[in-house]
């Protein structure tokens, strides 16, 4: 975006909507990039070893087990034998007093040191839950997240709005108001657009990027033909730029980036 604006800035006595497409491309090129790097990664040489290089570093240095075929195994007279002398007198005596069934059974019976262990801890030291650590990546991502839903619910009630001032509005069938569309038009060879009037709106807009139109004031009779021309000519620029789908960009490119200022500058110079 650093890089938009210093074409942006260099193009002060070009035309303004040359530097106005400028900024549009700036908002479509940061939109998509993410997209475009997270497609990629598993596409671009580039990025494929990079990402297998990051891997390979991060993962520990340890050498696998091999197996020699050449060393023998240990003999039997290799192995330490149990220290039958270290033990007590009596707990011989008590182990060879025992037939060879009930040593067995014994043996199985007894528990293992570690299983005496957990018996021996208390239940609440055994029932203790330890939470998850959060990381500050999750802490960012998370306060991400929520402004996002912000804005893109905030965005949903404009759309539900301007959707119901189209629905309302009626359309407009005064001879002069249309011959001055009429005339615009021509003279500048667009195409010629639905004109509409709506009680609820107090400034002419334009709406619809497939469809497009124009919604004026229900006040716009008191209005000059000078005005009236001046007014048309400008919506009817709006929608020959398709700046209705570069708005809709733009509050795309502030939702997703809304922490970076120049997002939003870019988009308020674009209004």
């Amino acid at each position: 975006m650093i890089a938009t604006w210093l074409v942006y800035l260099s193009l002060r006595k070009h035309a303004a909507a040359l530097r106005h497409r400028v900024l549009y491309l700036g908002l479509v090129g940061m939109t998509i990039l993410p997209i475009l790097v997270l497609a990629s990664r598993g596409i671009c040489p580039v990025l494929r070893v990079a990402n297998q290089n990051a891997l390979a570093q991060a993962e520990p240095n340890e050498k696998p087990l091999q197996y020699d075929a050449t060393q023998s195994p240990l003999s039997p007279s290799e192995y330490s034998p149990l220290p039958i002398a270290e033990m007590e007198e009596e707990e011989l005596a008590t182990i060879t007093s025992h037939s060879p069934s009930e040593t067995a059974f014994m043996k199985k019976a007894s528990p293992t040191p570690s299983a005496a262990t957990d018996l021996a801890k208390p239940e609440s030291n055994r029932l203790a839950f330890t939470p998850p650590a959060i990381s500050q990546w999750s802490l960012l991502l998370l306060a991400w997240a929520l402004v996002t839903g912000v804005l893109c619910i905030r965005a949903l009630l404009n759309r539900i709005y301007l959707k119901r001032v189209l629905r309302s509005s009626i359309i407009v069938t005064e001879e002069r108001t249309l011959q001055i569309l009429r005339s615009v038009t021509r003279r500048h060879r667009m195409r010629e657009v639905p004109l509409l009037c709506s009680d609820t709106l107090r400034v002419p807009i334009a709406m619809g990027v497939m469809r497009p139109s124009i919604v004026l004031p229900s006040g716009y009779g008191k209005w000059s033909d000078e005005r009236l021309h001046v007014v048309l000519l400008h919506e009817m620029m709006h929608i020959c730029r398709a700046d209705v789908l570069a708005q809709s960009v733009a509050g795309l490119a502030c939702t997703l980036f809304w922490f970076n200022p120049l997002a939003w500058k870019a988009a308020s110079r674009m209004r």
